[in-house]
């Protein structure tokens, strides 16, 4: 019971930083000088920065991309990690 709550508790928070991430990726687009944008930029970039050094470690070429392609990745990364606690969820 009480590892069920953890792991609902976990996928909320993977939820939640996913919705955060789309809407820091919109607003890039649509608003990159809004108060709100700025704001989110100081938590998603904390988590968007070893994503992207690692991507440039591993595939140079990126650095050289005009779009960044890092969410995009973290968001892969978030959709595997949701996949593997609902999976844990199943069997808790």
């Amino acid at each position: 019971m009480f590892i069920g709550l953890i792991l609902s508790l976990i996928v909320t928070a993977l939820r939640i930083a996913s919705f955060a991430l789309l809407i820091y990726c919109i607003m890039s687009f649509v608003a990159p000088h809004n108060d709100l944008y700025r704001k989110a930029s100081v938590y998603v970039e904390r988590v968007l920065y070893p994503v992207r050094m690692k991507l440039w470690q591993w595939f140079p070429a990126l650095r050289n991309l005009a779009v960044d392609l890092s969410p995009l990745v973290l968001w892969f990364m978030i959709d595997l990690a949701l996949a593997l606690v609902n999976l844990l969820r199943t069997v808790f």
